[in-house]
């Protein structure tokens, strides 16, 4: 869940937004959902999802930071 990872998870009404590109699971279920450090990052996001003008609580971040595992396998090779 993403309480365990300090992050908070939105998840929509299916249809709510548009799976356009998106490779579903399953396609009557499956929605776009997305994560935050907060509600109201995720509320923002939400907010630029849907074509409203962004209202961020916070200064935008400086920097980005992300993270690629070591020895991430892709291709289901074990090699």
């Amino acid at each position: 869940p993403a309480a365990l990872n300090n992050v908070v998870g939105l998840k929509p009404s299916v249809g709510r937004w548009s799976t356009e590109g998106v490779v579903p699971a399953c396609a009557s279920l499956d929605c776009v959902s997305l994560f935050a450090p907060s509600v109201a990052d995720a509320v923002c996001v939400r907010d630029v999802i849907e074509g409203r003008p962004a209202s961020p609580s916070a200064p935008a971040p400086t920097r980005f930071r992300f993270g690629i595992p070591h020895g991430l396998d892709l291709v289901g090779d074990s090699a």
